[in-house]
């Protein structure tokens, strides 16, 4: 099959990935009307085109990959199922477990495009290897770590990258709110750490300085921030940007217990559906970055 048919698919079930709307377009591409490697549509051919997936559907972060598949199957009922068989597999948030999917997706299924691992930058980065020498299209619902962008050809990320997020909340820092001096608290996980010495690498640029940065272990499940957030009350500086995923609630409690009054900016993943009820109560004035994004109605409708 051609390339630029598969990368018609590409577009067209990440559309569906993620509740993405589709703008002002009515007319969404039929698979059946693409051509296939004779150029003929694919219509004409009786095998469906297989179509792998490595999602996160059981562990701690299933509600992601949960949602993934549910945006994937919307997709497939807008363009027919006659003509696309999804394979999935459960990486389960590993990057082992990731990369034997993605090699038992192409060596034995015999897809010829892939959509996932979804476990982060780290589960993208040891499978592009695999899927670039064997031309397989990959789309990466979640890498945001820069290197994916020089990964391969054959790899396509759906989110924006961290160097543009930390560059747009360091300079929203010191040029909307004239900030000249920050601490940091972020996980010393591969997407904690990239992301928090981009935004020191941007801030210090601007003229700010970075007067603390401490690190905690989420393979551990920390939850006490205390000894950290103590630290940076003791410190003169006039924000803290705060990096994280579930722990953010604990995190911004214990800044209100201790009394703590600085300005909280924060990341994308601060929007885990598992904060948002709780965030309304601890999260007034937080300030973080996100990708703005049209959710599709008949996503919205459907779940």
């Amino acid at each position: 099959m051609k390339k630029s048919t598969l990368i018609s698919i590409v577009l067209i079930i990440a559309a569906g990935l993620i509740g993405y709307g589709l703008g002002t377009q009515k007319q969404i591409p039929k698979i059946a009307d693409l051509p296939s490697e004779n150029g003929e549509p694919i219509a004409a051919n009786k095998e469906p085109i297989k179509i792998g997936a490595s999602l996160m559907l059981s562990g701690s972060y299933a509600q992601y990959g949960e949602k993934e598949q549910k945006g994937i199957e919307l997709a497939l009922d807008k363009l027919g199922r006659d003509k696309i068989k999804i394979i999935y597999e459960d990486n389960q948030g590993e990057n082992q477990k990731a990369v034997t999917d993605i090699q038992k997706l192409i060596n034995i299924d015999k897809v010829k495009l892939v959509i996932g691992p979804d476990c982060g930058s780290g589960c993208t980065l040891a499978t592009a290897p695999i899927t670039e020498a064997g031309q397989i299209i990959q789309i990466a619902p979640s890498a945001s770590n820069p290197n994916v962008a020089e990964a391969g050809e054959y790899l396509f990320s759906m989110v924006a990258l961290d160097n543009y997020e930390a560059e747009i909340i360091a300079t929203f820092a010191t040029d909307k709110l004239k900030i000249k001096k920050a601490a940091i608290i972020y996980p010393n996980d591969e997407w904690g750490v990239g992301l928090k010495e981009m935004f020191t690498n941007n801030f210090t640029e601007r003229g700010g300085k970075i007067v603390l940065s401490e690190s905690f272990d989420r393979s551990k499940g920390d939850k006490d921030f205390r000894t950290i957030i103590t630290k940076i009350k003791d410190k003169n500086t006039d924000i803290v940007y705060v990096i994280g995923y579930d722990e953010l609630v604990d995190l911004f409690k214990q800044f209100i217990e201790l009394k703590v009054n600085k300005q909280i900016l924060s990341a994308s993943m601060i929007e885990n559906i598992q904060n948002i009820e709780e965030l309304k109560q601890v999260g007034e004035g937080i300030i973080y970055t996100s990708q703005l994004v049209d959710i599709d109605k008949e996503y919205k409708q459907e779940y």
